[in-house]
This record gives C-alpha cells, structure tokens and sequence, in this order.
C-alpha cells in the first residue's frame, strides 16, 4: 500500500498500529501471554500489508534475527537477576515483605528447572514476540533521530503499550493505580536504555529478547517467594519500585554517558 515511506513514518505508522491493537486487547480483557504478540501482529501487518517489506529478502535481515548476539547473553542475563535479586532483598528487610516458600514449590532442583524451562520457552515465544516489534523493527527506525533518543523514544512506547492491559486489571494491578502507573513508565523507559543497547550493540534482536524474559521470569520468581503486608512493598521493591529504578537507571545512566555512537555497529545505525 505505502511502499516509499521513509524511516520516521514507517515508525509513525507501527506506534498508531501498535497502540491501537493494545485497546482493542485491553478492551477485549485478552490474556497477558497474547496480549504481548501485540507488537509482533503489528509488525506483520506493517510488513506484508502497509509497506510490503516483508515481500523483500533485505528487509528481514533489518530485524537483528540473523546474528546472536552471544556476546552479551550473559549481561542479559545477570543483569535482571542481581538486580531485581537486590531489590526483593532489601525490601524483605522492611517490614512491608518477608520472604515466603509456597507448599507448591517443591524442591529447589524443581524451581531451577522450571524457571530454566520458563525461561526458554518465553525467550521464543512472547519475549522474542514483543522484541520484534519493539527492539527488532521500531528502534532501527527511529535511529535517524539519535541512538540516545530513540531508545529512550521506543522505551516510552512501549511503556504506553502497558497501559490497556493495566486499566483491564491484568497486569500490575495490586497498589495505587496513582502511584504503580507513572513507576512503571518510568522504569519502562529507563529498561528500554538496556534493551536498546544490547540491541544496537550486537545488532541482534536475541539479546534484548534474552533480557526481557530474564527480567519477567526473575520478577516472577521473586513475587512468588514473596508475601507481601503493605502496598508500600510494590513501591519500593517490586518490578518497578524505587529500587529497580535506581538500579537500572545507574546501568542506564553508564551505558547513555560511556557508550559512543562508533562503538556501535554502523550497518546497523545507517538502517
């Protein structure tokens, strides 16, 4: 339909897509496992009906799917579980959160191996589903205006996906919607600094994936081994409490002052 658009409208054109998808999914109440191949639908569409570049062999390689990115799998993964880690056990440290083994647990080979199988299995499928549209087709697209802005641009985004599922009361909905919504956008951006920089760095889109299911199935973890006695516990050291703020944005911070545009790869930048 709209085969010569540049860049920065091609981007305009998935945001609207996007955005819209996640209305009609939180006006819908769809699940949270289907609600995130949101970005991916969109990308489809965008690919084989709005601009037609999924008909052209070059435009594939455009979404970072061809390399690993191995290099960073480690980061990716460390990453998430210290930090979140860090944030779960200082507010087991408060009187807000203790922790908590369920019955259900079993032993700890049996939650090793089901958080190495969640992990896995979310990295192919919804991680890897929401990364394609955000990190994979999005940011490259938007690398016109500055690698610094556009992964913080595409972190906003995708921070503004959430809320449909949220007003659905599928997703973050324990504490003060007043107080968890403008938390998680905040995070939302500053993670984005992370899952762009893998990105571009490796200009692959397996990395970002690998960190995204790191961080939701590390949170995962610690929420389930945590019982909470106050609303401030969420605010402080959940997903996107002051702590992960903090901690990530320090990450965040390093990568947007020390990283220089020419350490990235120029294949990718020039998209």
């Amino acid at each position: 339909m709209f085969t010569n658009l540049s860049d920065l409208q091609k981007s305009g054109f998935f945001i609207v897509l996007v955005l819209m998808i996640a209305a009609l999914f939180g006006v819908l109440k769809i699940t949270p496992e289907v609600y995130m191949f949101a970005p991916m639908i969109a990308l489809v569409i965008m690919f084989f009906v709005i601009t037609r570049d999924g008909y052209r062999k070059k435009e594939w390689s455009t979404l970072g799917l061809h390399r690993t990115g191995k290099g960073l799998w480690l980061f990716c993964i460390l990453v998430p579980l210290v930090c979140l880690g860090c944030a779960y056990f200082i507010t087991w440290l408060t009187p807000y959160a203790s922790p908590f083994v369920p019955e259900e647990a079993g032993s700890i080979w049996t939650v090793v191996m089901k958080v190495i199988t969640l992990f896995i299995f979310h990295t192919v499928t919804s991680s890897l589903g929401e990364e394609l549209g955000w990190r994979g087709y999005l940011l490259p697209k938007l690398i016109t205006l500055g690698w610094k802005k556009a992964v913080l641009l595409t972190g906003f985004i995708h921070a503004i996906f959430h809320i449909p599922l949220m007003l659905a009361g599928l997703y973050h909905s324990e504490g003060n919607p007043m107080i968890i919504y403008p938390l998680m956008i905040i995070q939302t951006i500053i993670g984005g600094v992370l899952f762009g920089y893998v990105r571009l760095k490796t200009n692959s889109v397996w990395p970002a994936a690998i960190l995204h299911s790191a961080h939701n199935v590390t949170w995962a973890l610690c929420r389930e081994f945590t019982q909470v006695q106050s609303d401030l516990a969420y605010y402080i050291g959940g997903e996107n409490g002051l702590i992960m703020i903090v901690l990530y944005g320090t990450i965040a911070c390093w990568i947007l002052q020390k990283t220089n545009i020419n350490q990235l790869p120029k294949k990718q930048l020039n998209m």
